[in-house]
Protein backbone atom coordinates (compact mmCIF):
# COMPACT_ATOMS: atom_id res chain seq x y z
CA UNK A 1 0.00 0.00 0.00
CA UNK A 2 3.01 2.38 0.49
CA UNK A 3 4.70 1.56 -3.19
CA UNK A 4 0.55 2.55 -4.43
CA UNK A 5 0.68 6.03 -2.31
CA UNK A 6 4.30 6.85 -3.09
CA UNK A 7 3.54 6.15 -7.23
CA UNK A 8 0.31 7.99 -6.93
CA UNK A 9 2.71 10.70 -5.24
CA UNK A 10 5.17 10.41 -8.16
CA UNK A 11 2.18 10.94 -10.59
CA UNK A 12 0.48 13.28 -9.39
CA UNK A 13 3.76 15.51 -8.97
CA UNK A 14 4.68 14.74 -12.89
CA UNK A 15 1.52 15.90 -13.56
CA UNK A 16 1.46 18.77 -11.68
CA UNK A 17 5.39 20.15 -12.36
CA UNK A 18 5.67 18.92 -16.13
CA UNK A 19 3.90 19.76 -19.31
CA UNK A 20 1.80 16.90 -19.22
CA UNK A 21 -1.60 17.80 -19.56
CA UNK A 22 -4.11 15.83 -17.36
CA UNK A 23 -5.53 13.80 -20.38
CA UNK A 24 -1.42 12.68 -20.55
CA UNK A 25 -2.54 11.07 -16.68
CA UNK A 26 -2.15 7.52 -17.29
CA UNK A 27 1.61 8.06 -19.07
CA UNK A 28 2.84 9.40 -16.21
CA UNK A 29 1.34 6.68 -14.06
CA UNK A 30 3.74 4.63 -16.61
CA UNK A 31 6.41 6.51 -15.65
CA UNK A 32 5.81 6.71 -11.84
CA UNK A 33 5.23 2.97 -11.30
CA UNK A 34 8.36 2.42 -12.90
CA UNK A 35 10.04 4.86 -10.97
CA UNK A 36 8.92 3.89 -7.46
CA UNK A 37 9.73 -0.10 -8.59
CA UNK A 38 13.27 0.76 -10.01
CA UNK A 39 13.13 -0.01 -13.26
CA UNK A 40 15.90 -0.28 -14.99
CA UNK A 41 13.82 -0.41 -18.40
CA UNK A 42 10.75 1.58 -19.40
CA UNK A 43 9.98 0.22 -23.20
CA UNK A 44 7.31 2.08 -24.95
CA UNK A 45 6.10 2.53 -28.15
CA UNK A 46 3.75 6.00 -27.07
CA UNK A 47 6.26 8.75 -28.02
CA UNK A 48 3.82 11.48 -27.77
CA UNK A 49 4.10 11.58 -24.01
CA UNK A 50 6.40 9.36 -22.42
CA UNK A 51 9.33 8.70 -25.12
CA UNK A 52 9.17 12.26 -25.99
CA UNK A 53 12.95 13.58 -26.49
CA UNK A 54 11.20 17.11 -25.58
CA UNK A 55 10.37 15.25 -22.24
CA UNK A 56 12.97 12.90 -21.21
CA UNK A 57 14.94 15.42 -19.37
CA UNK A 58 11.96 16.77 -17.71
CA UNK A 59 11.13 13.07 -16.75
CA UNK A 60 14.65 12.69 -15.21
CA UNK A 61 14.75 16.16 -13.27
CA UNK A 62 11.55 14.89 -12.00
CA UNK A 63 12.57 11.53 -10.56
CA UNK A 64 15.81 12.98 -9.39
CA UNK A 65 14.50 15.63 -7.15
CA UNK A 66 12.03 12.59 -5.72
CA UNK A 67 15.22 10.83 -5.02
CA UNK A 68 14.89 8.13 -7.77
CA UNK A 69 16.88 6.74 -10.33
CA UNK A 70 15.37 7.56 -13.70
CA UNK A 71 14.04 4.27 -16.04
CA UNK A 72 15.97 4.28 -19.48
CA UNK A 73 13.07 5.13 -21.66
CA UNK A 74 13.22 3.90 -25.01
CA UNK A 75 11.19 2.22 -27.55
CA UNK A 76 11.86 -1.92 -28.15
CA UNK A 77 13.61 -0.52 -31.54
CA UNK A 78 16.12 1.49 -29.21
CA UNK A 79 16.84 -1.41 -27.17
CA UNK A 80 17.42 -3.77 -30.02
CA UNK A 81 20.17 -1.20 -31.26
CA UNK A 82 22.45 -1.47 -28.06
Amino acid sequence: QQAVKQGTGVVSFCVKQSSYSSAARVDAAHIGVATIHRVEYLLTWNCRHIRNPDKLWQIARLCTRLGYDCPRICTPDDLLER
